[in-house]
C-alpha cells in the first residue's frame, strides 16, 4: 500500500528543492514518538520509507516550478503505522505548507501498489530519480549510470541490507535488469549537497520478497530523502 495525496498548489512558486520540504512535513505530520523514530534510529541506516516527486503539468519559472494543475504525490513505507499515522493526518488537514506555499489538502487516498507475476517480471517506472554512488577514502563520489553492472550491483546491495536489516537472516532473493530504458540524467539538489540521479524505465527479474521491499522502500540511495521511488507499469 502506498498514499497518494493530491493537492492544489493554487499556481504559485515551488523551489526545486521542494523534495526537502516534503521530507519535513512528513516527519511534522506523524506523532512525536514515531516521527523521533524514523528521523533519528529508523532501522539500523535505513528509514525504510520514500516519496514521490509531485506529478502534474508545470510550467518552469525563474528557476522554480509553477503547476497549472492540481499536483499528486506518494508516499510509501514498510511501516504500516508510518502509513497510518500518516493518513490521518492528511484526512483532517484542509491546508498544508511546502516551504513557505500554502497548499490546499484535496484528497488523500490508501492505493495498491504491488501484484506479483509468475515469470517474476516486471516493467517498472521512477517517480522520484534513483541515485547510486561509491564514496572512496579520498571522499570522492563516483555515481553509476543505469546501464552500468555497478549500478545493478548496487541496488541488490541495497536489497539485501535492508534485506538483512529487517528480517535478521541472509537473503537468497533475487534482483536482476534485463533492459534500461528512457534514461534521463538529473542533478537534484538536496540541502547542501547535489546528486547524480535518473529517471528510467527498468525491466527487471525480481523475486516477490524484494519487489515487495523495493516498492515499499524505494531502489538505491537516500530513499528518505525523496529517491528511488517506483511503479510497476505493465508485466511481461
Amino acid at each position: 500500500m502506498r498514499l497518494k495525496i493530491t493537492l492544489d498548489t493554487q499556481k504559485q512558486w515551488i523551489s526545486f528543492t521542494y523534495h526537502r520540504y516534503l521530507q519535513g512535513m512528513i516527519y511534522h505530520a506523524l506523532p512525536k514518538d514515531l516521527g523521533d523514530f524514523f528521523h533519528d534510529k529508523g532501522f539500523g541506516q535505513f528509514k525504510l520509507f520514500t516519496f514521490s516527486e509531485f506529478i502534474g503539468k508545470y510550467e518552469v519559472r525563474n528557476k522554480g516550478l509553477v503547476f497549472l494543475e492540481l499536483v499528486e504525490f506518494y508516499i510509501t513505507s514498510i511501516s504500516s503505522e508510518f502509513l497510518n499515522q500518516l493518513y490521518l493526518y492528511f484526512i483532517q488537514c484542509d491546508t498544508v505548507t511546502i516551504g513557505k506555499v500554502l497548499c490546499r489538502v484535496i484528497q488523500v487516498e490508501a492505493v495498491k501498489d504491488i501484484y506479483y507475476e509468475n515469470d517474476h517480471i516486471y516493467q517498472i517506472k521512477t517517480i522520484s530519480p534513483i541515485t547510486c554512488y561509491k564514496t572512496d577514502e579520498k571522499n570522492f563520489t563516483s555515481y553509476f549510470h543505469p546501464k552500468s553492472k555497478d549500478f545493478e550491483n548496487s541496488l541488490k546491495d541495497n536489497l539485501e541490507k535492508k534485506y538483512l536489516e529487517l528480517y535478521k537472516e541472509n537473503s537468497n532473493e533475487y534482483f536482476e535488469i534485463i533492459e534500461v530504458n528512457k534514461c534521463k540524467e538529473l542533478k537534484v539538489k538536496y540541502k547542501q549537497c547535489i546528486y547524480v540521479a535518473y529517471q528510467c524505465v527498468l525491466k527487471i527479474h525480481v523475486s516477490d520478497k524484494y519487489l515487495s521491499l523495493m516498492m515499499h522502500t524505494g531502489l538505491g540511495s537516500k530513499n528518505s530523502s525523496g529517491f528511488g521511488m517506483i511503479e510497476i507499469l505493465k508485466n511481461n
